[in-house]
């Protein structure tokens, strides 16, 4: 006689790791980056202090997201979790340390040589083009 388990077996299954991508976000960073240095170029090449202002803006916002990138996504699986959770915090404050740090740098060693409302507006755009490009990639991935 065989008594049948009223447990579903399925969930004894041993852990299969997921297959899923790690995201390509250091790609699409390159991408914004490249874009926005051309018009940096282009704007140079109207005016000195705003282009410059721009190409800090790009600079400013490019460094603490590529350490976000890095931390945010050094490990990956479930296996990771606590590790994944500690690296997006970490990241995140040291995006903010490092964005901060820079702003001042900005202000305390070139005043003069650079357009502030650029360098927030072009600050703003990157920030506006980064979402685009990462809502694009989560939906488009390659």
């Amino acid at each position: 006689m065989k008594v049948e388990n009223s447990v579903n077996d399925s969930i004894f299954k041993p852990f299969k790791p997921s297959k899923l991508k790690k995201p390509a976000l250091f790609q699409a960073l390159l991408l914004q980056v490249s874009v926005t240095t051309m018009v940096a170029a282009g704007l140079l090449l109207i005016d000195v202090a705003i282009g410059l202002s721009f190409f800090v803006s790009i600079v400013i916002f490019s460094i603490p997201q590529a350490y976000l990138n890095f931390k945010a996504f050094a490990y990956y699986g479930s296996s990771d979790i606590d590790k994944i959770k500690t690296g997006m915090y970490l990241g995140e404050f040291y995006k903010v340390v490092l964005t901060c740090a820079l702003f001042v740098s900005a202000f305390v060693l070139a005043p003069d040589l650079l357009h502030f409302p650029t360098l927030f507006m072009g600050y703003i755009l990157m920030i506006i083009v980064n979402v685009v490009l990462t809502q694009f990639q989560i939906n488009h991935p390659s």
